[in-house]
């Protein structure tokens, strides 16, 4: 009787169980806030479409030379306008809801990392990390940052099945083409995807030998032809100028060095959104929720199992996957610098919510209980 595999299920449930239980404890503060007059009144509370008849409103959101605040993302206006027409226009179920995706996000990135072969501890802590990172509560306590939450599920989503794909699974090709249409229409952001997707087939052991070029081949279509519709969408909009570019490639090393500050020394962060960072600081008694919620967490990642010996150059394999994910993390960055007119704005702390995706997978790696300086597999010099 293999009981391997049922342990190795109940370890991944438990770490889903806490990934909800560090959202709902992490963010929960966020859900007694209201709408801000910094986007929130043009996309949700004062939008003339969520107060029109139904038909009217679906066509105005789906409609792809029409915009709401200066862009075209259906998939994350979409879903405000269902909230807004759940909760009867109350901002309490539209935080709820963003708390949710933000769980669900978390999840898919969990998910994620065991494909790419983590250990479920290492998994759970990259996703535990990327769930309660302080600079990440703002695109879950700004109502206006959904776009960056359904972005980075279906991103996530995406990449699982072109892992997949890799594999020898064909189907799970395609699905990666169907998971990126939302992403890049959630937010011009995941537009990264792309490039994501080439490195994950040349770093994967069989992605260079088995390369699903069908579904590549769609992909790379879907999502050059997103990017030029944003582009024309934004300079229609006004929202880019000519030049931009040229002046971005200047700012690129210190705009660079200031989200890897806000990643790693997460202080003087966003107040855009009326919700306290209380990481920024630990020494207040507003700190004492997140020393609790963390220390019991990181307490239930003892729990799961840890990572065994699958291959000989399990250690090295994993020390590759750290490089990767801090290569992805500054990767993911690049569209900000001014490269996608997707916001007149180069630097916010939302912004962190794909690249942080790459910094989960480093420190997954690394914890993934593998990679132990001086020893080898199982701790012996």
């Amino acid at each position: 009787m293999d009981t391997s595999g049922s342990t190795t299920r109940k370890a991944r449930l438990l770490a889903l169980l806490l990934l909800l239980v560090a959202v709902l404890l992490g963010h929960a503060r966020g859900l007694h806030g209201g709408f801000l007059n910094f986007d929130d009144d043009r996309i949700v509370s004062a939008n003339p479409l969520f107060q029109a008849p139904a038909g009217e409103a679906l066509e105005g959101i789906l409609d792809p030379t029409r915009t709401i605040a200066d862009a075209y993302l259906p998939v994350s206006h979409l879903s405000l306008y269902l909230d807004w027409k759940l909760f009867g226009g109350r901002p309490f179920g539209l935080h709820l809801a963003s708390l949710l995706w933000h769980f669900l996000a978390a999840a898919a990135l969990f998910a994620l990392f065991a494909k790419l072969g983590l250990s479920v501890r290492g998994a759970f802590l990259g996703a535990l990390l990327f769930a309660l990172h302080p600079a990440l509560v703002e695109d879950v306590a700004w109502i206006s940052s959904r776009k960056y939450l359904l972005a980075g599920f279906f991103s996530f989503v995406c990449l699982s099945f072109w892992i997949s794909a890799l594999e020898g699974r064909k189907k799970s090709g395609y699905l990666a083409v169907l998971a990126a249409l939302p992403a890049v229409y959630a937010n011009g952001a995941a537009l990264v995807l792309l490039p994501w997707v080439v490195l994950l087939t040349w770093f994967h052991p069989r992605g260079r030998r088995s390369v699903p070029w069908g579904p590549l081949v769609l992909l790379a279509a879907l999502i050059l032809g997103a990017g030029l519709h944003h582009a024309w969408l934004a300079a229609r909009a006004g929202t880019t100028s000519a030049g931009a570019g040229d002046r971005s490639l200047t700012m690129i090393p210190s705009v660079l060095g200031w989200y890897l500050q806000k990643a790693l020394v997460p202080l003087g962060l966003s107040v855009d959104y009326p919700y306290p960072v209380y990481l920024k600081e630990l020494s207040t008694p507003g700190g004492l929720p997140w020393i609790l919620t963390g220390g019991v967490l990181l307490a239930g990642a003892l729990l799961l199992a840890p990572g065994g010996k699958k291959k000989e150059e399990s250690p090295r394999r994993d020390l590759r996957l750290a490089g990767l994910g801090i290569f992805l993390f500054f990767l993911g960055l690049l569209p900000f610098n001014d490269f996608l007119p997707a916001s007149s704005i180069l630097l916010a702390d939302r912004y962190l919510y794909l690249p942080m995706a790459g910094l989960a997978l480093a420190l997954g790696a690394l914890a993934s209980g593998r990679v132990v300086l001086g020893c080898d597999h199982n701790g012996r010099p």
